[in-house]
Order: structure tokens, then C-alpha cells, then sequence
């Protein structure tokens, strides 16, 4: 299955969970000034096509049927093996991206850790990064543009009509 998401990254830190969620750590800073839009963009180009991406300690992926995520949390580290994943297109959005902080488009495998690639970006451009956002696209046939927004409110109206139009039947 392929999937298109939309990441942001900020370079200049590494967090232990490669992400800004609520549990993580910044566990290592490095300066990022001498990264530019173009270094940024072309750093990209190693990362298209078929990549070898380790699974980060903070995921779901079981091991001996523990949760990498739940070892992590007690501090227990483990070797991973890499896991082949497909990058189908991978850009940079230019209207997005106010250095620090940038914002990747991304058509790629199920499977695929883009918090992992935005650290992995940011470390070929020779500083760290984590991701700050993360909205998925598509998956298979569903595109974010089609979706209806969850409003309860809404949601509630919209059930009292309906029962209010099943009556009048």
C-alpha cells in the first residue's frame, strides 16, 4: 500500500522519540545555521527510491512480541534490522519551509517511519532534527481533501436531522 503524508521537521535537535509529542526528550542539540534551502533540497535525493530504514526503539513493531515502544519506555535499548522501504517521491515545500522548521511532502510504502527520515535528513545535512507535525494525505483510496471534518457539534446536528427525516418517513 502506498501512502502520501506531509511531515515537519526542525532542525537542530534530536528528541529521543524523533518527534515533539508530549513524552519526548531532547537528548542532543547541534547548530543548523549553515543549512540552507538548497542544501536541505538536495540532501533529499539519497532518500528517493529504495531506502534500508532501522525502526525507531519508539514503535509499535514487536519484538519477541514485546513492543519496541514498551522496552524503550524501561529504558531497554535493542538492535534493530534495517527494513527495506520505498520512497516514491519525496519533495521539500518551499512555501512551508522557514529554516529552521521545514515541511516534506512524501509518497511512500506502508511501513514507512517519517519522523525516522526527517532524523535521517536532517543528519545528511550534518545536524539533528526531529519531527514536529505529521498529517497523512491519502491511504489507498481515502484523500484528506474528501474527508468530511469531525465537528461534534456538527456531528450531532446532523444526527438530529436524520432521525428527525427517518420520522417524517
Amino acid at each position: 500500500m502506498v501512502v502520501d503524508i506531509a511531515g515537519s521537521g526542525l532542525l537542530g535537535s534530536e528528541t529521543d522519540t524523533q518527534d515533539n509529542w508530549t513524552n519526548s526528550s531532547v537528548i542532543g542539540t547541534a547548530d543548523w545555521s549553515h543549512v540552507n534551502v538548497n542544501i536541505l533540497d538536495d540532501s533529499l535525493e539519497k532518500f528517493r527510491g529504495e531506502i534500508e530504514q532501522t525502526p525507531p526503539m519508539y514503535s509499535a513493531k514487536k519484538l519477541d512480541g514485546k513492543k519496541l515502544y514498551e522496552l524503550a519506555r524501561k529504558g531497554t535499548t535493542v538492535e534493530r534490522k534495517p527494513q527495506i522501504r520505498h520512497i516514491y517521491e519525496l519533495k521539500l515545500v518551499q512555501d512551508q519551509t522557514n529554516l529552521p522548521q521545514f515541511t516534506i511532502d512524501v509518497t511512500c510504502s506502508k511501513g514507512t517511519y517519517v519522523r525516522t527520515l526527517i532524523a535521517d535528513i536532517s543528519k545528511e545535512c550534518n545536524t539533528l532534527g526531529h519531527m514536529t507535525s505529521l498529517v497523512r494525505v491519502t491511504q489507498g483510496n481515502f484523500h484528506l481533501e474528501e474527508c468530511l471534518n469531525y465537528n461534534l457539534n456538527e456531528t450531532i446536528a446532523y444526527k438530529n436531522i436524520l432521525n428527525h427525516l427517518r420520522n417524517e418517513i
